[in-house]
């Protein structure tokens, strides 16, 4: 996915957001989750082997003081992943040290047992990633970008997409305010009232017409999914 009319991100505003180049080819996003694991979609790691990370990064065409760059051949996709119906499509990354964490490289909240319920409809929400800022342009952005969105209903997404399923979560692209190619694996968080962010979605897919049509996008729901994150990382589910 991409983001498609949306606005430049600060550099410290996502300070987890990160950026993964897959076997030296590939691009995607990604998310900090502890100072050793990235949180991405399956798609975006099912069988490849090298992922280039870059943390505290707001620029993909120059180095920034600050930003910090490692290599994993670590993930962990999850066992059942399904390409067709793109259910299940999440996955995480092992950082090879522990990162320091810095104003522009802060691990992202994961949601609580508590909120496992929870389905933030109406929630509003963003997105972030370098991906293609319109359908017609031929590469991602250079410069971090952002969208607000809102999170709709599962049956309504569903008049889109004939794969939605309680793991998913969807979100309206009102005003054409999209993420878009380039953006996957990259996160969808809301603001709690503590003033913190949570991530409650991971891009996975939007409509193959394109990301300007104002279409729904989906996110793989995050709280489907913090067995599987407890399970496959050292990190503990509050």
């Amino acid at each position: 996915g991409r983001i498609t009319n949306g606005y430049t991100a600060s550099r410290s505003q996502f300070p987890w957001q990160v950026y993964l180049i897959i076997d030296e080819a590939y691009f995607c996003g990604g998310s900090l989750i502890s100072d050793k694991w990235v949180l991405t979609a399956a798609h975006c790691t099912f069988n490849f082997a090298s992922f280039d990370v870059a943390l505290g990064a707001n620029r993909v065409d120059i180095t920034e003081r600050g930003s910090q760059f490692l290599s994993s051949r670590t993930s962990f996709v999850h066992s059942e992943y399904n390409q067709s119906t793109i259910d299940n499509d999440i996955a995480v990354i092992r950082l090879p040290q522990p990162v320091d964490f810095t104003l522009y490289i802060i691990p992202v909240r994961l949601p609580t047992r508590s909120q496992a319920k929870l389905t933030f409809l109406n929630e509003k929400v963003q997105c972030s990633g370098w991906g293609k800022i319109s359908d017609p342009s031929p590469d991602i952005s250079s410069t971090l970008q952002y969208v607000d969105l809102s999170v709709i209903s599962n049956d309504l997404c569903a008049t889109t997409f004939d794969i939605i399923t309680d793991a998913k979560i969807c979100v309206s692209t009102i005003d054409y305010k999209s993420p878009c190619n380039g953006d996957s694996g990259g996160p969808l968080v809301f603001q709690e009232d503590d003033g913190r962010y949570t991530e409650i979605g991971v891009v996975s897919f939007g409509h193959i017409g394109g990301c300007e049509l104002g279409y729904p996008v989906a996110f793989t729901r995050v709280t489907s999914y913090l067995d599987w994150i407890e399970e496959n990382t050292d990190i503990h589910i509050r």
